[in-house]
């Protein structure tokens, strides 16, 4: 069986490559006032300007799902289906359940056939939903527990891969699928079972309440052993509830269609007969086109009317040669380096975020760039990393990290993250410093704190301060994840060094 929760990690990214000593410290000496600049927002970002930060593309993808009296899908009339397209447009041919929550019972059963996708192969998905945050153009669906029919195995046109997925009301997502060849439970599809296609299986999916901490989600198919998710205790406290039970598309932009078909619908031990289905199913986007927008690769950031900058960014997948890199920065007057003192003060707000996202805050090159390595930090930086993870739910975790030109880059083990974590919570304000005194430590020493608390300390190790760094920018820059999530982060009465 396995786990998987959700994180926000806000990381002070440098650029360093061993283990570096952190701990509570009295704090950096004052900052030089003329030195700093201290922008309010209320008039404009005068300074300000913006690459690639406003960008989307969008396109029209057509639906053609619903209720059919045929049955020479999967052999059982009448049938619910028909074709699907990923799309941040969601769709869905579904029926109104009595609202329930993590704290009930849940149940459904039918058999479905997958009788064509394309390549790549877009998703089809059968569960329980919320019908108030079906129009979001999240992914994954808040309050949501999912059979996802998804791309094929291995790249097998004759084969599918079948997940059982839940999110919480807040987006955070767990998956699993049958392990090929085992009876475990796996995360990754490339460790799972693949399923012919043009075949029909049955299915049974539940959840019981009263099995570990959170309840366990439990996907069965024919002829192959059941999957199990313990879901975390969060989604339940995080009051994920469903109050609709059917089929959606999956979320994307994708070019290509899938056709699955479901029949013999029961819904919490109560069977759809085809009076049920046409009196109570309704559709919502299910036929015809409808626009839609790349969220993957989408920016909004910059400022705002309300007077403060930021807003959506992506982190788009580090292979995905289309992605481009964004941010929203002032130009300085003169550029710093680790031979310069560093200070930025802050008001923090995160709107919301998904699982792994990642945005930066602080000081850059203009042509500064991910590292090439698994953690993705930015070459020529110093500032605060804002990341999601998958180990605490929603939480926030401070640490000082680092990059250089050399496209260095490092982040403190799991052990460090948890001794010095502060979590920050979305849709909360937060007052953020950060620091860096190159006289201090044995070359030079990282400073940063929440809320006027105690500031914790890092010290920057030889090899990163010979490495350089050349800083002209200050704002907020794009970060790369493999998950490709997103996150809406706000600054407002913002200070910063600008000078050497």
């Amino acid at each position: 069986m396995s786990k998987f929760t959700l994180t926000l990690t806000l990381l002070i990214a440098l650029a360093v490559a061993v283990p570096i000593a952190v701990g509570q410290s009295s704090g950096p000496a004052a900052p030089d006032p003329s030195k700093l600049r201290t922008e309010s927002f209320d008039g404009g970002a005068p300074g300000f300007g913006g690459q690639n930060n406003r960008y989307r593309r969008c396109a029209s993808r057509v639906q053609d799902f619903g209720i059919s009296s045929s049955s020479n899908k999967t052999g059982r009339s009448p049938e619910v289906g028909g074709t699907f397209t990923n799309s941040y447009a969601r769709s869905h041919y579904s029926r109104a359940i009595e609202q329930r929550t993590l704290d009930n019972d849940l149940r459904a059963e039918g058999r479905f056939r997958v009788s064509e996708t394309g390549d790549p192969s877009p998703t089809a998905k059968i569960g329980f939903f919320n019908s108030r945050r079906n129009s979001v153009n999240d992914s994954p669906l808040p309050s949501s527990l999912f059979v996802s029919l998804t791309d094929k195995r291995g790249g097998d046109p004759n084969a599918i891969t079948i997940e059982l997925e839940a999110a919480s009301s807040r987006g955070a997502r767990i998956s699993g699928f049958k392990e090929n060849g085992g009876n475990d439970t796996v995360s990754s599809p490339d460790d799972a079972r693949p399923y012919p296609m043009d075949q029909t299986y049955d299915y049974e999916l539940t959840y019981d309440p009263d099995d570990g901490d959170g309840g366990t989600a439990r996907l069965e198919v024919e002829g192959g052993d059941a999957v199990e998710l313990e879901l975390p205790r969060y989604f339940r406290e995080d009051n994920a509830s469903f109050d609709r039970y059917g089929m959606v598309n999956g979320a994307g932009l994708s070019d290509t269609d899938t056709v699955v078909h479901l029949s013999d619908i029961s819904v919490n031990k109560s069977t759809e007969s085809e009076s049920n289905l046409r009196r109570d199913w309704t559709g919502y986007r299910n036929r015809g086109a409808v626009k839609t927008c790349d969220t993957q690769r989408a920016f909004d950031f910059g400022y705002d009317s309300s007077g403060r900058i930021g807003g959506l960014l992506t982190a788009p997948d580090p292979d995905d040669e289309q992605a481009e890199d964004a941010f929203y920065a002032n130009g300085l007057p003169d550029t710093l380096d680790f031979n310069d003192a560093f200070y930025m003060k802050a008001r923090l707000r995160i709107d919301r975020l998904s699982q792994d996202s990642s945005s930066f805050i602080g000081w850059f090159g203009k042509d500064s760039k991910p590292a090439d390595n698994d953690d993705k930090l930015l070459e020529e930086f110093i500032g605060l990393q804002l990341r999601t993870k998958t180990r605490v739910p929603l939480a926030a975790r401070m640490a000082a990290s680092a990059g250089n030109n050399d496209g260095v880059a490092f982040e403190l083990d799991e052990e460090d993250e948890e001794t010095f974590a502060i979590r920050l919570y979305p849709g909360r304000t937060f007052d953020v410093e950060f620091a860096y005194d190159p006289q201090a430590g044995s070359h030079g020493e990282m400073y940063s704190r929440v809320d006027d608390g105690p500031w914790i300390s890092q010290d920057l190790n030889e090899k990163t301060r010979e490495g350089g760094v050349d800083l002209d920018y200050f704002g907020i820059h794009s970060a790369r994840e493999s998950g490709q999530g997103r996150q809406y982060v706000y600054l407002d009465d913002l200070t910063w060094t600008e000078r050497q």
